[in-house]
């Protein structure tokens, strides 16, 4: 399913037990023989021309694997598939196979091209005039026109985003087979006016995790799915990674785009097994304001001509319309869809475990869609007409969607390349939808966050200008240095989505009819998510600027070093910080933190400042991480005489994140990127959670997650690590917090902590209350330690989430709350019965026997968009195992050992 946000699916971290991947199956006898193709698109005959002129027969699938592509029970490994195709690239003229990056797991990306040999020898100059048809600027309309004539269109189409979704791969290697090897009108016509860009999977890693383990299991009484994170770190929504592009398979995704820029995408994905057999184009409300309609036209009539060509080769079932609302925000609806590559969302009804047939339960046909009856309707014109659906069905459907929506384009590039391309970018040119330009004010309170904002919108090919002296805007003066986007540029409205506050449109079929939602989650405001202020300006203004080419950290310089009896400071207010503290901690470097306020060299620092005495390696590691960051590094001669916390050295982070649960992987993303000494909670470990200083409950860890973890009978002996901890674990759990543990929990991980600990704490959110995915306003008190270096004003993301009451504040600290006033909790996106959550608790620490727990409700770290809240986790991360220190204390700075607890 295309990334839907409630859909868990898995990997295993490399802190867990591995799972050692099958060896590639030996290639049959048969390898260098050929047979006929069995095809039934286009109506037409086909021929095979087994024999290229590079040499060397081609085999057929069957020939290469042992079995036909959709052949049930049948899947082919990742490595299998990946040596055929490279054996196709090396054979044929037609075909090229490239490794183009590394996987999260250090695996090998792949990409393929299809085209005839002289598009194939041209294709620098294919890349180059198509970059030029995306990029107006200096090109008329005749010229552009008379640049289309002489280039060919890229299309490009993606297999196996998320890895359990199997049908991509088989029917790309199928695609790929036909047309190297197939002599037809119709092959020659998408070889001679096409170029494919194949990406067998956008997922390898979850490939080898799901593929290997499906066939390891072959004739066992285990259950044949792969029951973790398959997707190193984003589990099934690795796609919804495609704004931010923290993975880099997202990363690689992207550089293809701009590299090739495909006039349209088609991303292959299953939906339920009841689901339309294959649902397309045209898509559902709502239609965000930024995405160019000729983008919107074009990804309905590619759609509507998929079901055409399925249509008429016998294929029932095909539906569209009626669901998939991807045009609103920019995680479905990615960048390329701002540049004139249309989406075209292919959703193929799921099988039984993977490859297995579906079969009625009630002897009617299955469904068509969400239709009663199976009667016909404008949205599925042609129902499926059988009770059972084969994965063998599924590949050739998938297939001849594929076929035809490449035909419509091969019959008419230069349209597609004029319309698409140019038309697309010229008017973002003149697009007056949005402000004239977004401003990101110079001297912000977190530069690092700046740096990411800028760099992501560098990474997608934005212009950002920079004033180079302070100038007026909107009645509002700003700095030089400050960051400037202009709209009206070809990635203008891209900007704009990704940049603006977003206010949900009242969209409804009829007038008495409910509000439709999108697919996705209500807003995308990068910004918000960040921590960065960016303002949106309406009207054209002067200003002094030069256009940027890349993007670094601020520059900072390092203080001189100083005195013995003096230290290192570095201000909170940055989730920056993370990567000083996770480095100190590296370097087992004494470290302390400020209970409050003070004033230095004259610069007031924030409750939280990081203390660190002065030494040669103290100051090889700050400076590190200031370039790396743009964070300042301050010194004083004089240690602040104030109280604080000294830091446990080597703290050690122990993740209960359970199996399947994306919000765990994100965490472990986080972590990794923050080089946080961390390692997932087993069923062994319960015994001996002394060994964690801090452990996190992810959003989505529940009593049940830990007592009963996975059923072992059902899987293989490897997977005994993921057992239940059962109820003496979780007593284990409270005695290890009671004891002096740390615990933080987030998302419904809240209500796990309050049941564990009695939390005295009610949840005020109703079903009345519905905020799906988006920012409300929040407000922070900077004075607790959870709550260090955040502003005292800023959204937090809220996906209906719990919000917490707290019935006695004896031992709580309150670190964040909805404010009580009377405006709008909605900062972007959508609210209905927000009002109710006004005054409740989001982030509260409490005091629990000899240890604490800071418990959060709403997930602080979604799908690592919401960075700016990392500061929260990386806070409690460290504060919890620390010790407190007097005024005296931080200006003799005792060792941690020497130091009695809290």
């Amino acid at each position: 399913m295309f990334g839907h946000r409630y859909l868990g699916a898995g990997r295993l971290s490399r802190r867990y037990p591995a799972i050692v991947p099958l060896g590639v199956v030996g290639v049959l006898a048969a390898l260098f023989m050929s047979a006929p193709a069995q095809h039934s698109q286009q109506n037409q005959k086909t021929t095979v021309a087994a024999v290229n002129s590079k040499g060397g027969s081609i085999p057929s699938p069957k020939q290469y694997f042992g079995f036909d592509m959709g052949a049930t029970g049948e899947l082919q490994t990742w490595d299998q598939a990946t040596d055929y195709l490279r054996l196709i690239g090396d054979r044929s003229n037609l075909v090229t196979y490239t490794n183009f990056a590394k996987t999260s797991l250090g695996n090998d990306y792949p990409y393929v091209l299809v085209s005839s040999a002289k598009n194939l020898g041209n294709i620098k100059q294919i890349m180059a005039d198509n970059a030029k048809l995306s990029d107006p600027r200096g090109l008329s309309a005749k010229q552009a026109q008379d640049l289309a004539k002489k280039t060919v269109p890229v299309v490009y189409v993606e297999g196996t985003i998320h890895s359990t979704e199997e049908v991509g791969t088989p029917s790309i290697i199928n695609a790929i087979y036909r047309l190297a090897t197939e002599k037809s009108d119709f092959t020659n016509r998408v070889l001679n006016n096409t170029v494919m860009l194949f990406v067998p999977s956008q997922n390898p890693d979850g490939q080898m995790l799901v593929n290997d383990y499906f066939n390891q299991t072959a004739d066992t009484s285990y259950s044949r799915i792969y029951p973790d994170l398959y997707s190193h770190y984003a589990g099934h929504d690795d796609n919804r990674d495609w704004y931010q592009f923290n993975l880099p398979e997202s990363r690689a995704r992207e550089q293809l785009f701009e590299m090739y820029h495909p006039v349209y995408q088609e991303l292959i994905h299953q939906d339920a097994s009841n689901a339309p057999r294959l649902y397309t184009a045209p898509y559902e409300e709502p239609l965000g304001n930024e995405i160019d309609p000729n983008t919107i036209e074009t990804a309905g009539k590619l759609g509507l001509s998929q079901a055409e060509a399925m249509t008429a080769v016998g294929d029932t079932g095909v539906g569209h319309g009626n669901s998939y609302g991807v045009f609103w925000t920019a995680d479905v609806a990615d960048r390329d869809s701002y540049t004139g590559s249309s989406i075209l969302i292919n959703e193929i009804a799921q099988l039984n475990n993977l490859v297995y047939p579906v079969t009625s339960t009630n002897g009617k046909p299955l469904a068509c869609g969400p239709i009663s009856d199976q009667a016909n309707s404008m949205d599925c014109p042609n129902p499926y007409n059988s009770t059972t659906w084969t994965f063998e069905q599924a590949v050739k459907y998938t297939d001849d969607a594929i076929y035809g929506a490449v035909d419509e384009v091969a019959k008419d590039p230069q349209t597609y390349l004029y319309n698409n391309l140019y038309t697309v970018a010229s008017d973002a040119m003149t697009w007056t939808g949005g402000p004239y330009a977004y401003v990101v004010p110079a001297n912000q309170r977190d530069p690092y966050a700046v740096y990411q904002l800028l760099s992501t919108l560098d990474f997608s090919k934005v212009e950002i200008n920079q004033a180079t002296a302070a100038f007026s805007a909107n009645g509002k003066t700003y700095p030089a240095g400050s960051w400037v986007i202009k709209v009206q540029q070809p990635l203008g409205r891209y900007a704009s989505e990704i940049l603006n506050v977003d206010q949900y449109p009242d969209v409804r079929a009829c007038s008495t009819c409910p509000l439709i939602f999108p697919y996705s989650e209500m807003t995308d405001n990068l910004p918000m998510e960040l921590g960065v202020t960016v303002d949106s300006v309406k009207t054209a203004f002067d200003a002094p600027l030069k256009l940027l080419h890349g993007i670094a950290p601020a520059k900072v310089t390092m203080p001189p070093a100083p005195a013995t009896h003096g230290a290192y400071l570095v201000d909170p207010n940055s989730y920056g910080i993370a990567s000083f503290l996770s480095a100190l901690q590296s370097a087992n470097l004494q470290t302390f933190r400020t209970a409050a306020q003070f004033t230095s060299a004259g610069h007031t620092f924030a409750p939280g400042t990081i203390v660190i005495p002065p030494s040669g390696q103290a100051r090889s590691v700050l400076q590190k991480a200031a370039a790396a960051t743009g964070i300042p590094v301050y010194a004083s001669n004089q240690t602040p005489q104030v109280q604080g916390f000294a830091l446990k050295p080597g703290t050690k982070v122990g993740l209960i994140r359970g199996l399947n649960q994306q919000p765990g992987g994100w965490l472990e993303y986080m972590m990794d990127e923050y080089h946080v000494n961390w390692q997932a909670v087993t069923h062994d470990d319960y015994a001996d959670l002394g060994q964690f200083d801090t452990i996190i409950l992810g959003d989505g860890v529940s009593q049940n997650t830990i007592q009963n973890g996975l059923n072992t009978a059902n899987y293989p002996p490897d997977w005994a690590w993921a057992a239940g901890a059962g109820a003496t674990g979780w007593s284990e759990l409270h005695d290890w917090v009671t004891g002096g543990g740390n615990l933080i929990a987030l998302g419904s991980a809240s209500t796990t902590a309050q049941q564990l600990l009695g939390l005295p704490m009610q949840n005020v959110r109703t079903s009345a209350v519905n905020v799906p995915g988006s920012d409300l306003r929040a407000t922070y008190d900077p004075t607790v330690p959870a709550a260090w270096g955040m502003p005292q004003q800023w959204p937090v993301w809220y996906d209906n989430n719990p919000a917490w009451k707290i019935t006695d504040t004896t031992n709580a600290q309150v670190a964040s709350s909805y404010p009580n006033d009377s405006s709008t909790l909605l900062a972007s996106g959508y609210e209905s019965g927000s009002d109710a959550l006004k005054g409740a608790s989001n982030i509260a620490t409490f005091k629990v026997g000899n240890g604490q727990a800071t418990i959060a409700g709403t997930d602080l770290n979604f799908r690592a968009w919401t960075k700016v809240d990392w500061l929260v986790v990386a806070n409690m991360i460290y504060q919890g195992p620390s010790k407190p220190v007097s005024a005296t204390q931080m200006v003799s700075q005792p060792s941690f050992a020497t130091l009695s607890a809290h």
